[in-house]
């Protein structure tokens, strides 16, 4: 998986297995539950996905998806916009390829 990030005229580009990935996104979900005594997690993230396109391959067994996700965070707002090849394996729908990038700036109100 690949991640590119990019704050202000800065970039960084991050290749990630899927482990590691995980562990990543287990960590910021350790650091929201250590936040549950200021507020309810729900009042402080404003979280939005959705996917803007689908390409099916010719074969049908493959798909392109391109998604879009938006996080608020107090002080914080990070854009998301990744391209994933999803492949159908017996009975399984898995991520064979991901490739994205993320903005990270301050909120505006």
């Amino acid at each position: 998986m690949v991640v590119l990030y990019r704050m202000d005229s800065h970039q960084k580009r991050h290749t990630t297995t899927r482990e590691q990935y995980c562990k990543s996104n287990g960590e910021w979900a350790q650091v929201l539950r250590q936040m549950r005594h200021v507020a309810n997690p729900e009042e402080l993230i404003d979280y939005k996905q959705s996917i803007t396109r689908i390409e099916i391959a010719a074969d049908e067994a493959s798909a392109m998806v391109e998604t879009r996700a938006t996080l608020g965070l107090p002080g914080l707002r990070m854009t998301f916009r990744s391209r994933d090849k999803l492949v159908r394996k017996r009975w399984k729908t898995l991520i064979e390829r991901s490739e994205g990038t993320a903005w990270v700036g301050p909120a505006y109100d």
